[in-house]
């Protein structure tokens, strides 16, 4: 459910001041990546070292198999 319409309402109708709903991000939409980039970003993933490891995995995940992972459950 959205709140903007009724934090406005309340706004408008004095219940509520100084009360305002920010914009949603606006969604960035990338080209894919071609297969000779995805390559130089797996072996990048793969052996710099200076990227933690559970980002490296996370990364190739996502980069190789387009899989997201998942929290940890508790």
């Amino acid at each position: 459910m959205l709140a903007g319409p009724f934090v406005r309402w309340a706004v408008r109708s004095k219940f509520a001041s100084g009360i305002s709903i920010p914009a949603r991000p606006r969604r960035i939409f990338h080209r894919p990546l071609d297969a000779d980039e995805r390559w130089a970003t797996a072996r990048r993933l793969l052996n710099d070292d200076s990227i933690e490891t559970r980002d490296r995995v996370a990364g190739l995940m996502v980069l190789l198999y387009g899989q997201y992972p998942r929290e940890p459950a508790d």
